[in-house]
């Protein structure tokens, strides 16, 4: 959601795939697909700005840890 986004770096397009970082310790923590474009994202206020593909202890972020 918008209201607790703290930073967005970098382009992107529609519907790219984006790292999400924790703001602390700027370690990744979620795989998203972008539902707008980075200027238009960067612009919002309210509302859904990414979809949520994979984050930290699911089991697709567990899988890609392993060899």
């Amino acid at each position: 959601m918008a209201p607790g986004i703290v930073g967005i770096q970098g382009d992107f397009g529609e519907r790219s795939l984006v790292v999400v970082l924790d703001a602390k310790n700027k370690k990744p923590i979620a795989i998203v697909r972008s539902l707008f474009d980075s200027e238009t994202a960067r612009a919002m206020k309210k509302g859904k700005v990414f979809r949520n593909l994979a984050y930290v202890g699911d089991d697709i972020w567990d899988l890609a840890k392993k060899p």
